[in-house]
């Protein structure tokens, strides 16, 4: 959010959080775990069985998820590859490597979905013997992506310190960028006194612009508490909504 300030005087601006700095704000992500993989062992017939995810999965992209499985190799020339795959095929080229050279004797990982586009994925797990694929086996669970939104405040850059008096009005134009390639986005602007989005914030602007937008924004500071006062950015994607 940008920065209000009021005390006897009124602050605003755009330091109070990274995000609505222009600097992608860290979000706290959420972890998907799965089950606990078995050992790896040598034997007389191949095998791969995945142990989860075992249900399907709703995700933002980013949101880290495990993923288990035993495998039987029978040979010590082998390794493990981890894959993202639109069909359950793990040959045709369409697949996205999540991991590629796990070692036999690890049967779990944290797969990385910040890059994934939106879609339905299977999650493959792959054994290679001598660098060829000797068997595979998918995830009975799915992963369903829905990309992450990316937003930045660009005005206001600054923090900004008011009198409270009738005469002060200041204006500020107030300016964003965002990007959600596989959503359609609706933006609300509020002006916070706090950092909690908790109901008392004011709203200033909606919009359903899917790139960029602006408004000015007039502060009539005499009929506001002192304080401090940011800018929020509400954004909701049509499956949930991210503050920034």
């Amino acid at each position: 959010m940008s920065k209000v300030h009021v005390r006897a005087a009124i602050l605003v601006g755009v330091g109070a959080l990274l995000q609505l700095a222009g600097c992608p704000q860290v979000e706290p992500l959420e972890f998907i775990a799965g089950g606990t993989g078995g050992q790896t062992r040598l034997g007389s017939e191949p095998s791969v069985r995945v142990l989860s995810p075992a249900t399907d999965l709703a995700i933002t992209g980013g949101t880290p998820v495990e993923v288990n499985w035993t495998a039987v190799a029978t040979t010590s020339f082998a390794s493990v590859d981890v894959i993202f795959d639109i069909d359950q095929d793990p040959n045709n080229d369409n697949e996205i490597y999540a991991e590629r050279n796990i070692a036999l004797t690890e049967t779990t990982t944290i797969l990385d979905t910040t890059a994934l586009e939106a879609n339905s994925y299977y999650i493959g797990v792959v054994l290679l013997e001598r660098n060829e694929i000797s068997t595979f086996d998918y995830a009975t669970g799915r992963l369903i992506v829905n990309q992450r939104t990316h937003f930045f405040f660009t005005s206001p850059r600054d923090n900004y310190v008011f009198d409270r008096a009738a005469r002060v009005t200041p204006q500020f134009e107030v300016s964003w960028q965002l990007e959600d390639p596989d959503s359609t986005v609706h933006v609300q602007i509020f002006l916070d006194p706090d950092d909690v989005p908790n109901g008392n914030e004011f709203l200033l602007r909606e919009s359903d612009e899917q790139t960029a937008d602006s408004f000015v924004f007039s502060l009539p500071t005499s009929e506001f508490e002192p304080g401090l006062y940011r800018f929020l950015a509400i954004v909701s994607d049509g499956t949930g909504t991210a503050e920034f």
